[in-house]
């Protein structure tokens, strides 16, 4: 029997799940028989070349910190399991949606990308229907659980993990030593990113451009990379950042670029689309994400803007938050386990005054993306590893 694969986001598409977006293309081009699903809408309009994603519901997905404010503090003292449950009631009609599709499709197999809410719908209505069920994580979603691992694990044939510090915690949770588990990074696309031969740090101009993308989230420490600019302008460095993207922090930020005197050196550019962001990248000098890991436990994993920066060919600065050193080491980049916007300046200083240095490092990185995360391959070993998880007995 040829296996027919639902491939179930929670909402699609986001602006920042690039990864995702490009994995489910490449899983596609495998020849297998997949049909993707979302949960809710994203928050952004599709594009032309995005996948075609069916949405099973018309409403928006309800934010973590959007409802009721009594309710949202009262949860957090719920148990796991208890979460779960009530989730499961409140969303009863979406659960119902989501088996009527599956059933439509014939689907044979069930994977559901991150431990969230799709996760939960899809591990239940797998069981209902006898399907075998595989689950994506990445970050937060497994750093931070929102559910119990027996809801979001059970009878589940494999858990697929794009980073290391997530494998290590999932197979720390309780209960799931007998869950298959695997690390297949997601790696980049090379044929949509043309390496820069030059150096910019060679080119003779005094404003040295740095660049900034990502969520605006406490996590991501564009906070940090603000103070330590301002340390280094204070010792008459020439500095100027662009930043991309946005999130909830983006007014707190402004206002501290202003009050640090740096509102003439900091653009904000917004949400930029994949072009957008690979001009920028050519246009800089220096990327730096110097993220954090908060006490939440709440972190990243290995964000795509990095391989990015790296396909490129631009040095990069950042943190070892999270799972940045599965690719970032001080040989692909100029990294240190945790970075204060004291030792941020310090460590920026120094790329900026070994143009040398950062060109070698910068080859190196590349090199590494090369062999290590080229989406192309990495899609073959997850389609492999997708078909293995549809053998299972229980059908």
């Amino acid at each position: 029997m040829r296996e027919r694969i639902a491939y179930l986001f929670t909402a699609y598409p986001l602006w920042s799940e690039t990864f995702l977006r490009q994995d489910l293309t490449l899983l596609q081009k495998q020849g297998l028989d997949i049909f993707p699903l979302s949960l809710f809408p994203g928050n952004c309009q599709p594009q032309s070349d995005w996948p075609d994603v069916q949405i099973l519901s018309d409403s928006t997905l309800p934010s973590a910190g959007g409802g009721c404010c009594l309710w949202q503090n009262f949860k957090k003292y719920l148990p796991l399991w208890l979460r779960g449950n009530l989730a499961l009631l409140r969303h009863r009609h979406l659960h119902d949606r989501l088996r009527e599709t599956l059933r439509a499709l014939q689907a044979t197999h069930l994977h559901a990308e991150f431990a969230g809410l799709g996760a939960l719908l899809g591990s239940a209505t797998a069981r209902e229907l006898g399907l075998t069920f595989s689950v994506g994580i990445h970050a937060n979603d497994i750093h931070c659980l929102q559910y119990s691992p027996a809801q979001l694990f059970h009878d589940t044939s494999l858990v697929l993990a794009c980073n290391q510090s997530a494998l290590h915690a999932f197979r720390q949770l309780p209960s799931v030593s007998a869950v298959p588990s695997r690390y297949i990074p997601h790696g980049l696309d090379l044929t949509r990113w043309s390496w820069r031969e030059t150096l910019t740090l060679n080119e003779p101009r005094q404003t040295r451009r740095l660049l900034f993308a990502g969520r605006l989230v406490p996590k991501k420490g564009l906070d940090t990379l603000l103070r330590a600019m301002a340390i280094l302008a204070a010792q008459g460095q020439d500095l100027a950042l662009t930043v991309a993207g946005d999130g909830p922090q983006e007014a707190a930020w402004k206002r501290l670029a202003s009050d640090l005197g740096l509102a003439e050196r900091v653009t904000w550019r917004g949400v930029l689309t994949q072009p957008q962001l690979q001009e920028e990248l050519w246009q800089s000098d220096v990327f730096c994400l110097p993220a954090r890991r908060l006490s939440n436990a709440e972190q990243d994993g290995l964000p795509n803007v990095i391989l990015e920066a790296a396909a490129v060919g631009i040095p990069i600065l950042a943190s070892q938050a999270g799972s940045l050193t599965d690719f970032l080491t001080a040989n692909t980049g100029w990294t240190q386990p945790e970075l204060t916007p004291e030792t941020t300046a310090v460590l920026l200083s120094d790329l900026l005054q070994s143009p040398a240095e950062a060109d070698r490092r910068r080859r190196l990185a590349r090199q590494r993306l090369e062999r290590d995360f080229d989406a192309a391959k990495l899609a073959v070993l997850r389609a492999e590893a997708l078909m293995a998880a549809c053998d299972n007995t229980r059908r």
